[in-house]
């Protein structure tokens, strides 16, 4: 193994797949209260109401699409852990680590974004300023065209 699952490890990952979930449905929540602020393809059919959800093909696969991915999968690895784990981890221990897990997690997002095109960040939170912008030669066959 690259990285040994030590309890800290394991720890980090709990809260880290807790604070996804957490921030993920919230975000979709709160997004599906506003027609202007969107940033996955979810809240747009929940802003559109509960019989657009119902009715509509394209929103219930998208819902079983989140909800497997962004909710049964994160949690099935939540239990995973926690029975792996001897205790309950403490928030405070974890904290500085869920951190920097995070951080480089955004680092290497942002870094990728600056060198690959379109240059866009995940979620829609926009592109990259042009004078952040280096784009690697890549092959054509790289890029997708």
């Amino acid at each position: 193994a690259m990285v040994a699952l030590t309890d800290r490890v394991l720890c980090v990952c709990l809260v880290v797949q807790c604070v996804i979930v957490s921030v993920f449905w919230g975000g979709i929540l709160a997004a599906s209260c506003s027609s202007a602020v969107t940033f996955a393809p979810m809240d747009r059919h929940l802003h559109l109401g509960a019989s657009h959800l119902a009715t509509s093909p394209a929103a219930r696969r998208c819902l079983a699409h989140e909800v497997a991915s962004h909710f049964v999968a994160q949690g099935a690895l939540v239990g995973c852990i926690w029975w792996r784990l001897e205790r309950w981890p403490s928030l405070s221990d974890a904290l500085p680590d869920v951190a920097a897990a995070l951080g480089i997690y955004a680092g290497a997002t942002l870094g990728a974004s600056m060198c690959v095109a379109p240059h866009e960040l995940p979620y829609n939170l926009g592109a990259v300023p042009l004078r952040l912008r280096c784009e690697l030669p890549f092959p054509s066959w790289l890029r997708g065209r």
